[in-house]
Parts: C-alpha cells; sequence; structure tokens
C-alpha cells in the first residue's frame, strides 16, 4: 500500500492506483534559486546549492467532503511535514507548488459532495532516506 499522509492527514486510500510518482532530482548551485508555490509566490530561493529537490504527484479520488477540507487546509499551507512511500518510508517537509480539487456528481445531487484532488508537492534539498517500511 502506498503511503500519503501530508500535515498529519491520512490520505492513502484515496491515492489512485497509478497516479502517484516520487521524483528526485539533484541540486546544484545555479539550480537552486527556489520553486513557484502554488499561489505563485517563489519558495526558498535563499537556499544554497546542493542536496535534492524531490517531487511528489499524487491524484486522489472519492475524498469525503469533511477529509476534503482538511487536506484543502493542509495544501493551502506554508511547510507541509509528509510521510510518504518512496519506495521505503520517508519522510520530508514540503510546499505545494500545484493544487486543484473538482466534486463528484455526488455534490449536486443535494448530498455531501465527494471530491477529486491532483497535488505537486516539493520538498527542496530533501532527504530521501528510506526508514522502516515498504510498498
Amino acid at each position: 500500500m502506498i503511503t500519503f499522509i501530508p500535515g498529519g492527514v491520512d490520505l492513502s486510500c484515496y491515492v489512485i492506483d497509478g497516479s502517484y510518482e516520487v521524483s528526485r532530482s539533484p541540486q546544484t548551485e545555479s539550480s537552486s534559486g527556489g520553486f513557484t508555490n502554488w499561489d505563485g509566490t517563489i519558495i526558498n530561493a535563499d537556499k544554497t546549492g546542493g542536496g535534492y529537490k524531490v517531487t511528489l504527484t499524487v491524484k486522489l479520488e472519492g475524498i469525503p467532503n469533511d477529509v476534503a477540507a482538511q487536506a484543502d487546509s493542509v495544501f493551502k499551507s506554508g511547510d507541509i511535514s509528509t510521510k510518504y512511500t518512496s519506495p521505503g518510508l520517508s519522510s520530508a517537509v514540503f510546499r505545494c507548488t500545484s493544487y486543484s480539487c473538482t466534486p463528484d456528481d455526488a455534490g449536486f445531487d443535494g448530498k455531501e459532495p465527494m471530491w477529486n484532488i491532483n497535488v505537486t508537492l516539493e520538498a527542496d534539498n530533501a532527504d530521501m532516506s528510506a526508514e522502516s517500511g515498504s510498498l
């Protein structure tokens, strides 16, 4: 099972099969100018080079309204402490660089909506050393 727990909100069971991606790229002095946050602001522009940028791209589906509201708050916050599968269990502090959500049809028929969320999180100079855990 994939672990995806941003900001203490366990969204693991909502991850769409085949939609979870973890990428890691080295940071150099010239590439460490930060990255663009979900709201367009530049994050970590003053960090020095070295380390790695870790990117999590996740699609979530069928999230109940109350859980989606918690996730919305987390993704719109600043630093997001996240536990995730990489393929071992890892954790890092991320920033949300892309976020969108749409309601399922149930939201238009008078019932509480279920939500689908697409999110990208990035951690600058992150350590991807695995802890205990597996896929």
